[in-house]
C-alpha cells in the first residue's frame, strides 16, 4: 500500500518551538511596552521576568539611545523656532525647554556616549520625552523640569534608582 505524503506538519516542527516562544514573548512585550517601561522607571529589577528583561534590553540598546538623543535634539531645536499652527505634534512648552537647554544637552551627550546605561534611567528618559503628564509637557515650573532631567540623567548611572514619583 502506498503512503500519502504529509500534507500538514505541526508549526513547531518547521520553525522550531524556541522561535515560536521567542516570537510570542516579543509580541507580548510589544503590547505591554508602556507598562513595562513604567515598571522599569519605578525601579523594577529587569531580572524579575523575561518580559522586563527583554524590555530593558530594548531600552538600553544603542539604537534606542541614538533615537531618543535625536528626539531630544529635535525638541531643543524646535524650541528656538516659532511653532507652526498646523501640526499634529504635541506641543512642548518652548520656554521650559529653552530654560532647561543646558540639562537637555548634557542628557543628549550622555546618551550618545559609549558608557553603559541602566534600564531604569533609559525608561525615565523615554517617559520624560513621551509622557504628557511629566514636566516637559505638563504644568511644572522651569525648576521642576530641570530637576526631572537631572534625575533621569543621574539615574542612567545609578546602580539602584532613587524613589521616583
Amino acid at each position: 500500500m502506498e503512503t500519502l505524503p504529509r500534507i500538514a506538519t505541526y508549526p513547531g516542527e518547521q520553525v522550531g518551538l524556541h522561535r515560536l516562544h521567542a516570537f510570542g514573548l516579543r509580541m507580548k512585550v510589544w503590547w505591554c511596552k508602556d507598562g513595562l517601561t513604567r515598571d522599569l522607571a519605578a525601579g523594577a529589577d529587569s531580572l524579575e521576568s523575561r518580559e522586563l528583561a527583554l524590555r530593558a534590553g530594548q531600552l538600553t540598546a544603542k539604537q534606542t539611545r541614538q533615537l531618543v538623543a535625536s528626539s531630544l535634539e529635535d525638541m531643543v531645536e524646535q524650541s528656538t523656532r516659532s511653532r507652526s499652527p498646523f501640526t499634529a505634534q504635541v506641543p512642548v512648552n518652548r520656554r521650559k525647554v529653552r530654560a532647561a537647554r543646558k540639562q537637555l544637552v548634557g542628557l543628549i551627550v550622555r546618551l550618545r556616549s559609549a558608557e553603559l546605561v541602566t534600564p531604569c534611567g533609559m525608561a525615565r528618559v523615554l517617559l520624560l520625552l513621551t509622557d504628557p503628564e511629566l514636566p516637559l509637557y505638563g504644568h511644572a515650573s522651569k525648576e521642576q523640569v530641570a530637576h526631572a532631567i537631572i534625575d533621569a540623567t543621574e539615574c542612567l548611572d545609578a546602580p539602584r534608582p532613587p524613589e521616583w514619583s
